[in-house]
């Protein structure tokens, strides 16, 4: 006799994009924090009368060259710039070698001569002890003179001398995220963590599967959820319980509660293997040993991998492993998903733009937008909306809110403008039918 197999109901998923407004209830930083950060460090200065910091005078620079929108000039856009003047010196090193391995712009190229004063003056100043702003020391960087080095040389020191600036600039950046990325904060911020808990344990039990995937360097969720539930962050240990990635699960394994750090995390290694950066996940220890150096992404291009992806070539570093594996990943995922939830991101970084543009293109999702603005002003939402919205099928709005909710006119996109601290601790997604 056969027994018909009866199956299991096909469960609801759920894809959160997580921004840096998903860490504020955890003390995460805002962009502008890291911003005023980078600015305002005082360890390599320009060697003029102000002793002015090397932050602030790239700022400033940035400021001048784009005035009517120097409100969008943050971290990313200093380490861009950086990574542009990397690239320059970096090629500039390599006349009569080879253009696929090295871009052509710098050959036509001369940066201005105030401006190489300026950053270089061939000794750096920065200071050594935090405490003490007129302790000066001087980092020497050779001159023209005729007994100087030869050119290559001095392109090399130069490029080199940018990529610890660069290195510097990104650990300020990973450690501000370690000071919340924490067991002891999580701990600490008890009614937000059992919040966060209750919210994914009550949908879970109705039948939806929770996919995680953050723009953040954290793992706050993995933190929270570590002592009642299994998340899979994308690394398996092998047979000496280092936790690598694991290629063959990221991309069979669609039915787990995951959480990936599309742009990396402060909390993995680097592993060299010679050819693509590698990694391993430390879940109780602190990186050791977090940089890598340039790598070639395409021909006649090379960008610096960390293990966090800052600054403004994020769509090339994307094709490089293990980063192309999580991005992949979350494009399958936004297209098979019943909802789509993006919590505290801005949706500036153009890779994710296009993967929710294509999956918000085809099906019936539902989109949930949770953001953060006392004045309740849905424009800048909307706006965001717009850079991911193809059809027009999401961002028509009525002004007309429903148990805190704003709802478009298709019903099929939600907007929750306080925050994501309320959004947990108020049950805010138990008083719409988002969900249901």
């Amino acid at each position: 006799m056969n027994t018909l197999k009866v199956s299991e109901p096909q469960k609801k998923k759920i894809t959160f994009l997580l921004g840096a407004g998903a860490a504020l209830p955890w003390g995460g930083p805002m962009t502008n924090d890291l911003t005023n950060l980078i600015i305002s460090d005082d360890y390599f200065k320009i060697t003029n009368s102000s002793k002015e910091t090397l932050g602030k005078y790239l700022y400033d620079r940035l400021c001048g060259f784009y005035e009517a929108n120097k409100d969008e000039i943050n971290f990313e856009t200093i380490l861009g710039f950086l990574e542009s003047l990397i690239e320059y010196y970096t090629a500039a090193n390599a006349t009569n070698a080879s253009p696929l391995n090295y871009c052509s712009w710098p050959s036509i190229t001369t940066v201005d001569e105030s401006f190489v004063k300026d950053i270089f003056n061939y000794k750096l100043a920065y200071s050594s002890d935090n405490n003490d702003p007129e302790d000066i020391q001087y980092w020497y960087i050779p001159g023209d003179s005729e007994n100087g080095p030869i050119p290559y040389t001095k392109n090399q020191i130069k490029s080199k001398f940018l990529i610890e600036v660069f290195k510097h600039f990104t650990n300020i950046i990973i450690q501000e995220i370690l000071k919340y990325s924490n067991t002891p904060v999580v701990e600490s911020k008890k009614a937000e963590s059992e919040a966060l808990k209750d919210f994914i344990n009550n949908l879970t039990v109705k039948g939806f599967l929770f996919r995680f995937y953050s723009t953040n360097y954290d793992r706050l969720i993995p933190m929270i959820l570590e002592d009642s539930t299994d998340v899979f962050e994308g690394f398996t240990a092998d047979h000496d319980n280092t936790l690598r990635i694991d290629i063959d699960k990221i991309h069979s394994d669609k039915n787990s509660l995951v959480h990936y750090n599309i742009h990396g995390s402060v909390h993995w290694e680097s592993l060299y293997n010679g050819l693509f950066p590698d990694y391993q996940l430390l879940k109780n220890t602190l990186p050791y040993n977090p940089f890598h150096e340039n790598h070639q992404v395409e021909i006649g291009k090379r960008v610096i991998i960390t293990n966090i992806i800052a600054g403004q070539d994020k769509t090339q570093k994307m094709f490089i492993p293990p980063f192309k594996y999580f991005e992949h990943a979350f494009l399958d995922d936004c297209f098979s998903s019943d909802f789509i939830m993006i919590t505290g991101n801005s949706l500036s970084d153009f890779n994710i733009q296009k993967v929710l543009s294509l999956a918000l293109s085809i099906g019936n999702k539902k989109l949930v937008i949770i953001d953060h603005d006392p004045n309740q002003n849905i424009s800048k939402v909307l706006n965001a909306l717009r850079k991911i919205d193809p059809k027009d099928k999401y961002s028509t709005y009525d002004t007309d809110k429903n148990g805190g909710w704003y709802c478009n006119g298709n019903k099929n996109c939600f907007v929750y403008l306080d925050g994501f601290k309320e959004f947990l601790v108020s049950n805010a997604w138990e008083k719409t039918d988002i969900l249901f």
